[in-house]
């Protein structure tokens, strides 16, 4: 079973959140919760009824982007299949590499799990993509800022994003 840790409770992934605690984690989620945005990237990765689908790789980019691990797992496994983004395995590769480098506090199996993903992605790869992969993942670092995380949000034209930093310039 898949669990996150979110403002001292545990999600479970074997059940579906209650329409309140998936109000709580889109809260939390805008506000930039790293692990509150994996939740929800995860719940609609999985087709969990009440989370809109349409923002699941908005949830999971944002959270990726901050060094969430199981982020930029479920990211990559969604660039494998297309699922809610389009299909890229350049994609795939960047975000399972990136992954399986966050993780070296996963357990082993997880860890496992990341690399086998990987490598099935990387199979599909020249050896002129993946040179660059490893390059972008090389220079890829997580954002750790909240008005970094702003930023980015703004920039992927969330409107409240704007307005804080309007407020702040």
């Amino acid at each position: 079973s898949f669990s996150f840790f979110i403002s001292g409770k545990i999600e479970a992934s074997s059940r579906t959140p209650s329409p309140e605690r998936i109000a709580e984690l889109e809260n939390l989620a805008k506000a930039g919760d790293a692990t509150a945005q994996s939740a929800l990237g995860y719940f609609g990765y999985l087709g969990t009824a009440g989370i809109n689908s349409s923002d699941t790789p908005k949830w999971l980019y944002w959270s990726a982007e901050q060094g969430n691990a199981e982020a930029q797992f479920y990211l990559g496994l969604s660039y494998i299949s297309g699922k809610d983004v389009k299909q890229s395995y350049l994609q795939a590769y960047f975000w399972l590499r990136v992954a399986s480098i966050s993780c070296p506090k996963c357990a082993p199996d997880r860890h496992l799990i990341y690399l086998a993903r990987l490598n099935e992605v990387k199979q599909q790869l020249t050896d002129v993509q993946l040179t660059y992969m490893e390059e972008r993942v090389n220079e890829w670092k997580p954002i750790t800022s909240s008005i970094q995380v702003l930023k980015m949000k703004a920039a992927q034209g969330d409107a409240d994003a704007k307005y804080q930093l309007g407020k702040l310039y």
